[in-house]
């Protein structure tokens, strides 16, 4: 097919992380003197699939014509998600970039769910017999064909809902963090804490530790006893002090004759 004739999808090219500069250089070299010997995938419309690398290529290069394989047009979820599915084969992605095509798959997931399920209710409307599909968890799966975890999906929804709030100054700033996330400068995990400072910077402030009690008599605040308000010198001697205090005896009761039991004689 002409590569003319190809049509680009912008959503489709940007579903996986594209090639880094080495690797491009590299691919760049192969085609050079072997032309495009894996065939770009496109539909029945033309629009490419997989192959988006090989056909950037091939234009720089001004090669004219490459081998296509060609697959029937299906519903643009099912689309994307043969996309995603072939570029985790090639890549060699990080935690975070994973984490980005976690979050891309489950809302393909629901939104494929979401169709079955309508589709299933006007069959059985319509009087047809509903062969109703056992529920996907759409999370769960889309984490297992990235090759990643639910708390790592998280992490992601979290970096994304916090830079939505970012202002103007602020959204800049995470971003960059972001992208050094992706290209492995930093792990996600610091990525998640550099973007909440930039956004939220007042939020990992400790507070003023709260002085210890001291005592009320001599400023003593090294005494291990909290619970007081005297440290245990002051304690002690109070005291002693208080040991000196004659109180007044108290007025001995008075003992009351047992009363003898009455005999009686019968």
């Amino acid at each position: 097919m002409k590569i003319e004739d190809m049509i680009e999808n912008e959503e489709y090219k940007n579903l996986v992380p594209r090639s880094e500069t080495k690797q491009y250089e590299q691919l760049k070299k192969d085609i050079h003197s072997k032309g495009v010997e894996e065939p770009i995938v496109v539909n029945s419309d033309n629009v490419i699939l997989d192959g988006y690398t090989r056909y950037q290529i091939a234009k720089e290069l001004l090669i004219k014509d490459a081998n296509v394989l060609t697959r029937p047009t299906q519903p643009v979820e099912e689309e994307k998600e043969y996309i995603i599915r072939k570029g985790l084969l090639r890549r060699h992605l990080n935690a975070i970039q994973r984490g980005q095509i976690a979050k891309k798959l489950e809302k393909i997931y629901k939104a494929i769910g979401k169709r079955n399920r309508k589709a299933q209710s006007v069959k059985g409307k319509q009087g047809f017999q509903k062969t109703e599909a056992p529920p996907v968890d759409a999370t769960k799966q889309a984490c297992k064909e990235a090759g990643t975890s639910p708390q790592t999906l998280a992490s992601i929804k979290k970096i994304d809902r916090q830079i939505e709030q970012a202002t103007p100054e602020q959204k800049p700033k995470a971003e960059q963090v972001v992208k050094d996330a992706e290209k492995g400068k930093i792990s996600l995990t610091s990525a998640v804490k550099e973007v909440k400072k930039i956004i939220n910077p007042t939020a990992d402030v400790k507070t003023e530790k709260k002085e210890p009690p001291k005592c009320v008599k001599c400023g003593n605040e090294n005494c291990s006893r909290r619970t007081i308000v005297l440290c245990m010198d002051c304690f002690d001697e109070l005291q002693k002090d208080n040991s000196d205090i004659e109180l007044d005896d108290e007025p001995e009761k008075e003992d009351k004759p047992k009363e003898k039991p009455e005999v009686f004689n019968v």
